[in-house]
């Protein structure tokens, strides 16, 4: 049971990290596309 659920904390946690970079490379290229006025 532990096993099981320490897993799904961990897969959860990596999902977690996974999203939080792809919203900083997304902001990071939106700022860009401000500063080039490109939108």
């Amino acid at each position: 049971m532990k096993l099981v659920y320490f897993d799904n904390v961990k897969g959860y946690i990596n999902n977690l990290t996974i999203r939080i970079l792809i919203n900083e490379n997304n902001i990071a290229n939106f700022s860009k596309m401000v500063k080039n006025k490109k939108f």
